[in-house]
C-alpha cells in the first residue's frame, strides 16, 4: 500500500503526462446505459481528448472521432479544460475543472446553460 502511496505522490508532481492515454466512462441516455472511451494525447503541441469509441450495454458500437477537450490546463493533480459539447447539430463550449482522484480516476465537472454533470473516466489498461 506504501508504494502506491508514494508512486501516486511522485506523481501527482508531474503535469500533463498524467492524462495522456486512454479513459472509458458509463452514461445514461433516455435510460440506456452506455459507454464511452475517450483518448487524451499530445496533437500539434497541445494536449487534447477526443471521442474514440461508443458502445450500448449489449456491446454493440462503433469508433466515433470528436473533440470532448482542449485547451488543457493541468498541474498537481488538478486542471482546467474547455469541455466541447456536440448536440443535436450544434457544438456548445464550457469551461471543466479536472480532478486526478488517483493515476486511474479521472473526475470532469462542467456546467453549461444551467445543465451541470461530472463524469468520472477511469483509466483504460
Amino acid at each position: 500500500m506504501a508504494l502506491v502511496i508514494v508512486a501516486f505522490a511522485c506523481a501527482h508532481g508531474q503535469s500533463n503526462s498524467l492524462l495522456i492515454g486512454k479513459w472509458k466512462t458509463s452514461y445514461n441516455d433516455d435510460g440506456e446505459k452506455g459507454f464511452i472511451t475517450y483518448e487524451i494525447k499530445t496533437v500539434d503541441g497541445k494536449l487534447k481528448g477526443h471521442t474514440q469509441y461508443i458502445e450500448d450495454d449489449k456491446g454493440n458500437g462503433e469508433d466515433y472521432s470528436s473533440l470532448v477537450l482542449k485547451n488543457i490546463r493541468f498541474s498537481d493533480g488538478k486542471g482546467k479544460a474547455t469541455y466541447v459539447i456536440e448536440y443535436e447539430g450544434e457544438t456548445y463550449e464550457a469551461e471543466a475543472s479536472l480532478t486526478l482522484v488517483d493515476v486511474n480516476t479521472l473526475k470532469i465537472h462542467y456546467s453549461y446553460m444551467g445543465y451541470s454533470d461530472t463524469e468520472t473516466w477511469k483509466r483504460v489498461k
